[in-house]
């Protein structure tokens, strides 16, 4: 029983086997039942279930016959653990229905509590969320009443959990870090690795694929050293899942093969089948296909006798593909032919969606380009229609709830098989917002912070007079939050940095973390970077509505399935393809990287190796001006130029790729947008009729010409410029005092991709922070931020991105100013002298930028030093 209790299975299994030979031996088949009641827990901990069921109908008679209903209670109960492991959650419902029952008669709230807790897991497994709350707050009553701390604690984890399913993802994660302080207080190890296996679900859910894996792999790491092999497969998964989002598929695969070892072992039939359609999925052209074809076929067959109809539909569709990949066209149509996709109410959406991609493939190797496209199109369709019916919350679906490729799979072919460049645009911006709604409204924080302020306005009257004290507590927690992030900024560019004494005394992610969800709960709404300025339907007619004769927007549209230019003009839309693969893009990006890095070794080094640092910066600028720009040149010559990243391109500088040896910007003025709907709204915004101008910065040792900086502006701009403390550029923000006007800050930039809301800008001891600008009113203005990596942003989930950029394009500002990587101070000091003397002399913001471009370069060859600053929004802005 020792054994047992502390979780060695091996040991007692060996254990319980001798004692029920002695008891057989002695002819007491009461004391055997209760032997095998015991065993049915462990071998289902040794992923045995087979052992397991029998062991319970060897011991379920015997208890009836000798009336020992606590027994038998809790026999039922852990006959119910087994089918939860193989995923039965019908016959464990039935187990666990049989154990309250007898619980309850017996009067027994240990019994009853335990029963109520797993019967409430199995509810939450069926989306049964009402119903699983009330049991688990049953059970946490009943634990805590009874002294059992440690149980009590799992049900405030689970509550947690199913918020999660909810979609209440700011209270979930809440609930989250106070299961892990109440595991730490009482002693439970796999607390804390539980709780990182459901924050990489919850970071699934929301796109953040590298919060996911950060959580997955702390997850699978304490499950293993535990021996919980289930929990860790499933951990497995969710890596595997957020490695292949992040592009690095040979990690993916490792993981993927690992967790279906696992599940295997564990003798789970319904996952390994599972996982065999996620990796014909993502990687059909990998591994012997022979060998591919008759596994999917085998977990086809399984998943079917377990009744999974989804999934073995989706392993016909994934069959149809690998033959199409080996030419073997007829037997791929045999295979969508079970599915018959002129089955309207049978066949689930989500597989007609799997169905339409693969005939579409199968069309294309029959060159029936036409007939593929109007597939494509009928599967884009019912992702539009119908996708708020897939199931978030099943991390099974999570690859196949990714479809934004359909998009662009379906643009490039609209471009290639019908010449129809105007809507193939459309449909790739269209994939944007797809994207955008999901995170925005179905999946992001915004629906937890709506409703967390929903709840507190219910209590409501009762709260009245609270206002001050809702006010004490925010403001303190967001000098903690400061203090946190200035000690973090510090680690990364003050003596911290080094090996001075000091460094370790940056603090931890999860203090971070926490001091942020705080700043959340307190606020009341947490609000997603920017929607105010998003629609939900976008038309090219309205992007050209708001172009100048001279302007060109340019699109890049990289995919597997083509790389393509969409070039969009007031008088109409055309598009080129580019003989370059998403791969050799993110190739020659980490290339330039790598050598942009370099300057981050100080200007000594920097001097000492300006000429080779120059060439191969040139080497890697030159091939990307080749393979993206030089098809185009004869299109874009003398226009204005609106560069629409795509993919590997967001937050690359365009302007300084290289076209005929010269760098694009010398020849021409070059903006950026996030996306076409972001560049309609800034570019319709009216002008104001008079333009206010605020400077705020705060000089630091790090930033010594932050102060000669912000007066050389002030002169150039005279009466209109106005000094803003830095201690109130926050108050500033939240009474709208940037509206219409202009507003520059200097300052050191912080980007976190781990959680991008709280990127920011350190201004003395505060920060401002995405989530800070999300919350005001920037209609009108153009904000500048001279800090360094102002302008990074983090792609999740198709192309939605996430960054300060965001958050003032969202808040409603028409001309952002921001950096690409970190930037020497008298670099910056150069350039904004330059652009804002071009600005008050009465410049639009964009011919400024272009014109400080030109005179940096005769000053300083090296992009690092005149490239940095780029123009995002209407390149129209100009001082009243």
């Amino acid at each position: 029983m020792a054994a047992h209790a502390n979780g060695l299975p091996e040991q007692a299994l060996g254990d319980y086997l001798a004692a029920a030979e002695l008891y057989v031996a002695a002819g007491d088949e009461l004391e055997v039942a209760r032997v095998r009641r015991s065993l049915v827990d462990v071998y289902q901990m040794s992923g045995e279930p087979e052992q397991a069921i029998e062991a319970a109908d060897l011991a379920r008679p015997v208890f009836v016959s000798h009336g020992e209903d606590r027994l038998l209670a809790q026999l039922e109960t852990n006959v119910g653990n087994v089918f939860v492991r193989l995923d039965d959650y019908p016959l464990a419902c039935e187990h666990y229905g049989r154990a309250v029952t007898g619980f309850d008669a017996l009067g027994d709230e240990v019994g009853t509590a335990f029963t109520a807790y797993n019967l409430a897991v199995v509810q939450t497994n069926a989306n049964q969320c009402d119903e699983a709350e009330a049991a688990f707050r049953r059970a946490q009553v009943l634990m805590e009443r009874n002294e059992m701390l440690v149980p009590a604690a799992d049900c405030v984890y689970m509550l947690a959990y199913l918020e999660s399913r909810r979609g209440r993802f700011a209270v979930a994660i809440e609930g989250l870090e106070h299961s892990r302080e109440l595991y730490a207080e009482n002693g439970k190890p796999s607390g804390a690795p539980l709780c990182d296996l459901d924050l990489a679900e919850i970071y699934m859910r929301l796109g953040a694929m590298r919060d996911c894996l950060k959580h997955a792999l702390a997850g699978a790491q304490g499950l293993a050293g535990l021996e919980m092999n289930y929990e860790r497969a499933k951990a497995d998964v969710f890596a595997s899942l957020a490695y292949a989002a992040l592009g690095q598929e040979g990690a993916a695969l490792v993981r993927l093969e690992a967790a279906q070892a696992t599940f295997i072992e564990q003798g789970n039939r319904a996952w390994p089948a599972i996982l065999e359609i996620h990796r014909s999925a993502m990687y059909p052209g990998q591994g012997d296909p022979v060998e591919l074809l008759g596994s999917l076929s085998a977990a086809r067959e399984a998943l079917a006798e377990q009744g999974l109809r989804l999934w073995s539909d989706l392993a016909t569709s994934s069959l149809a593909r690998i033959f199409v990949t080996l030419g073997e066209l007829g037997r791929a149509q045999a295979e969508l032919d079970k599915l018959d996709l002129k089955r309207t109410g049978e066949l689930d959406q989500l597989v007609r969606v799997e169905a339409l991609a693969a005939r579409a493939e199968l069309l294309l190797a029959r060159e029936k380009g036409g007939e593929a496209v109007a597939d494509l199109k009928r599967a884009v369709e019912t992702v539009e229609e119908t996708w708020g019916e897939v199931p978030g919350s099943d991390v099974r679906l999570a690859f196949f709830r990714d479809r934004h490729n359909l998009y662009a799979q379906l643009a490039e072919l609209l471009a290639r098989e019908e010449g129809d460049a105007e809507r193939a645009f459309e449909l790739l911006e269209q994939g944007r917002l797809r994207s955008f709604r999901e995170k925005a409204l179905g999946r992001g924080t915004e629906s937890c912070g709506q409703r967390e302020g929903q709840a507190r306005s219910a209590e409501g009257d009762s709260a009245a007079g609270s206002g001050s004290k809702v006010s004490g507590e925010l403001e303190a927690a967001r000098e903690r939050l400061d203090w946190l992030l200035g000690r973090y900024l510090d680690t990364r560019i003050g003596p911290a940095a080094s090996d001075h004494e000091l460094a370790a005394v940056g603090p931890s992610d999860e203090e971070l973390r926490k001091a942020e969800r705080e700043v959340v709960r307190i606020a009341g709404v947490t609000r997603p970077e920017g929607g105010r300025n998003t629609s939900h339907v976008f038309s090219v007619d309205s992007l050209r509505s708001v172009l100048d004769p001279t302007d060109c927007v340019v699109a890049f549209l990289l995919s597997e399935s083509g790389t393509r230019a969409f070039l969009v003009r007031q008088d109409g839309v055309s598009s080129a393809p580019l003989s370059v693969t998403p791969d050799t893009v993110r190739s020659l990006r980490e290339r330039l990287s790598f050598q942009l890095e370099k300057f981050r070794l100080g200007p000594d080094y920097a001097a000492r190796h300006a000429d080779r640092l120059l060439d191969s910066s040139r080497r890697v600028l030159d091939e990307l001006g080749r393979l993206l720009l030089k098809p185009l040149e004869h299109e874009l010559a003398g226009c204005r130029l609106t560069i629409l990243p795509y993919g590997e391109l967001h937050t690359l500088p365009v302007h300084a790729f290289r076209l005929g040896g010269e760098w694009l910007a010398s020849s021409h003025e070059v903006g950026y947008a996030l996306s076409a709907g972001q560049l309609i709204a800034s570019r319709s915004q009216a002008r104001p009729a008079a333009i206010t101008c605020a400077l705020a910065g705060a000089e630091e040792d790090a930033l010594p010409a932050i102060k000669e900086e912000l007066a050389a502006i002030a002169r150039l701009l005279g009466e209109r410029a106005s000094a803003l403390p830095p201690e109130k550029v926050r108050a500033f923000l939240s009474a709208g005092g940037a509206r219409n006007g202009l507003l520059h800050v200097a300052s050191h930039g912080l980007f976190r991709p781990e959680n991008p809301v709280f990127s920011g800008l350190r201004l003395g001891n505060t920060f401002v922070t995405a989530h800070d600008i999300a919350g005001a009113d920037m209609t009108g203005s153009l904000v500048t931020l001279s800090g360094c990596d102002t302008g990074l942003l983090l792609q999740v989930g198709g192309e939605e991105l996430f960054g300060l950029t965001r958050a003032l394009f969202g808040s409603g500002a028409r001309t952002v100013i921001t950096s690409l990587w970190p930037v020497a101070d008298a670099d910056t000091a150069a350039f904004m002298g330059l652009f804002y003397g071009a600005l008050s002399a009465g410049a639009p913001a964009g011919q400024a930028v272009s014109d400080a471009w030109r005179e940096r370069m005769q000053e300083t060859p090296h992009p690092f030093a005149w490239a940095p600053f780029a123009l995002s929004g209407d390149p129209l802005f100009k001082l009243a």
